[in-house]
C-alpha cells in the first residue's frame, strides 16, 4: 500500500475544511500533503482527478476521493465509524449553505481575476447578494445548528466559509449586524485546527 496523498491549496476554503478535520482527528502525519495551484498544475491534478479540482484525496489503495464534503465524511467515517459520519438532512442543508457561501465567494474572486473590461457587474452583484442572503439565514438559524464546543461538519464548513470571506473579500463587512456569527467565529477561530490551517497564497 502507498501513503495516501491529499492534493490541496493553502488558499482554498474547500481544502481547509479537509485539513481542519484532519487536524481534529489527529491524522495529518498519516498523509502525504501535496500543495498545488489548480490553474498552473491542472495536468498534474487531472492525472488523479479528471475534474482537475482540489482538494482530491488518493487513498492507500489508489482510490480517488473527490469533493471536500465527500472527503470529510470519508475521513470521519474511516477514523470514528459510520455512526460518527451520519448527519440528518437538516444539518446537511446547513452545511450546504455554508459551502454555498464559499461557492459564491470563490466565483466572485475568479471573476475579479479577469480583465476589468471583461468582468460582469451583474454576476459579481449576484454572488454578493447570495453571500449576504446566506449569511442572514445562517445568523438567524445558527443556534439551532451549531455548538461552540463541537467541531462537526457544519461548524467546520461555517468556520471555513467565514474565514474565506476575511481572506479574499476583505472589503465585505459581513459582520455588520450579524453579532451571533461574528461572536461565534471569534471563538471558533481559536481552535488549534483553525490556527494551523489559516489560508495563505501558494508561493
Amino acid at each position: 500500500m502507498e501513503t495516501p496523498i491529499l492534493f490541496y491549496s493553502p488558499s482554498s476554503p474547500y481544502a481547509r475544511k479537509v485539513l481542519v478535520h484532519m487536524h481534529e482527528l489527529g491524522i495529518v502525519d498519516q498523509y502525504q500533503m501535496e500543495a498545488v495551484n489548480p490553474l498552473k498544475d491542472s495536468e498534474r491534478i487531472r492525472a488523479h482527478n479528471p475534474l482537475g479540482k482540489i482538494p482530491a484525496l488518493v487513498s492507500e489503495e489508489g482510490e480517488l476521493i473527490a469533493d471536500s464534503r465527500t472527503i470529510c465524511y470519508f475521513l470521519v467515517e474511516s477514523e470514528l465509524g459510520r455512526e460518527a459520519a451520519y448527519t440528518s438532512s437538516k444539518y446537511r442543508t446547513f452545511e450546504a449553505i455554508c459551502d454555498g457561501v464559499m461557492d459564491s465567494a470563490f466565483s466572485y474572486v475568479m471573476e475579479t481575476m479577469r480583465q476589468e473590461a471583461e468582468q460582469s457587474e451583474f454576476w459579481k452583484q449576484r454572488w454578493i447578494d447570495s453571500i449576504e442572503n446566506a449569511l442572514n439565514y445562517l445568523e438567524d438559524n445558527m443556534e439551532h445548528f451549531t455548538n461552540q464546543a463541537d467541531c462537526s461538519f457544519r461548524e467546520v464548513a461555517l468556520g471555513c466559509a467565514l474565514g474565506y470571506l476575511d481572506f479574499r473579500l476583505i472589503d465585505l463587512p459581513w459582520r455588520g449586524s450579524r453579532k451571533k456569527l461574528a461572536s461565534w467565529f471569534v471563538e471558533f477561530s481559536q481552535r488549534p485546527s483553525m490556527k494551523a490551517t489559516k489560508p495563505a497564497n501558494l508561493t
